[in-house]
């Protein structure tokens, strides 16, 4: 089935993490948005010409950054099978971590593919984006083969 979601959004509140065992400064702070949002409009265009593998590493990056629009938007693109094999699984993991972060429309999404899904595989999701939140987003979103 594939998911009726609204067109992925273009802007986003960012919000970044510290990083492991000091604070960010000011500037590492501005310097990490930056990036992220670069990424985020990298992964944008790349979608805007159907071009969905590279949408996905771009977003990837960003949503390692902890932008929450690239968390939503990797959630679209595992639900419909866009550029990586649909996985419901892995589209609720990266859903509720932006959920996690306030985005609204991924809260929406997460509760849609909630009604697609057993409830064994709600929880090996959940299991999932708890895991990814603790390694500050790094090394998520990987289906076993």
């Amino acid at each position: 089935m594939e998911l009726d979601l609204q067109e992925l959004r273009k802007t986003s509140d960012e919000r970044l993490l510290e990083a492991p065992g000091q604070p960010l400064g000011v500037t590492e702070i501005i310097d990490n948005k930056e990036r992220a949002s670069k990424l985020f409009q990298k992964g944008l265009a790349a979608y805007e010409k159907k071009d969905y593998r590279t949408a996905l590493r771009e977003w990837k990056l960003a949503a390692e950054q902890g932008h929450a629009t690239a968390q939503y938007n990797l959630g679209f693109m595992y639900g419909n099978g866009l550029g990586v094999p649909k996985n419901y699984v892995y589209a609720y993991m990266w859903d509720n971590i932006a959920a996690s972060q306030g985005d609204k429309d991924a809260t929406k999404a997460r509760d849609l593919l909630a009604k697609e899904m057993t409830r064994p595989q709600i929880a090996e999701a959940q299991k999932l984006a708890s895991e990814c939140v603790k390694k500050k987003y790094k090394g998520c979103g990987r289906p076993k083969q």
